[in-house]
């Protein structure tokens, strides 16, 4: 199954993240996320759009596909998930911190073609 990983933005300019983990349902904290990923470090985009515009950014609509550069130089790749406000064009973080949500397929998967936890839908 896929993972959904939570990042904040540290450096708007620079495409700064930091690994806030996966949220857990339960009690509402952030959880170790899926290895290469280490929670509390920070990642940078390579690839993928960001400011972002509107809902139709979210992976319901398009896959925006995400790849980060990790502390020790290797890459990781997912897809954009979700996103709040505060990453929009309009917004530039005026709002509270920007947090976007990115889909981890399971190891050996094909990050083009995740599949979407059902578990995760409203």
């Amino acid at each position: 199954m896929s993972s959904i990983v939570y990042f904040d933005v540290v450096d708007r300019a620079n495409r700064v993240f930091m690994v806030k983990g996966l949220l857990s349902d339960h009690t509402c904290q952030y959880l170790d996320p899926p290895a290469p990923l280490v929670k509390g470090s920070h990642v940078t985009l390579v690839k993928g759009k960001f400011p972002l515009h509107d809902y139709k950014d979210t992976i319901n609509y398009a896959r925006h596909e995400y790849v980060f550069l990790l502390p020790d130089q290797t890459t990781f790749t997912g897809i954009l998930y979700g996103f709040t406000h505060e990453c929009t064009y309009e917004s530039q973080g005026h709002c509270g911190t920007p947090q976007i949500s990115v889909q981890i397929p399971p190891a050996g998967v094909d990050p083009e073609s995740p599949t979407i936890p059902t578990d995760t839908l409203g």
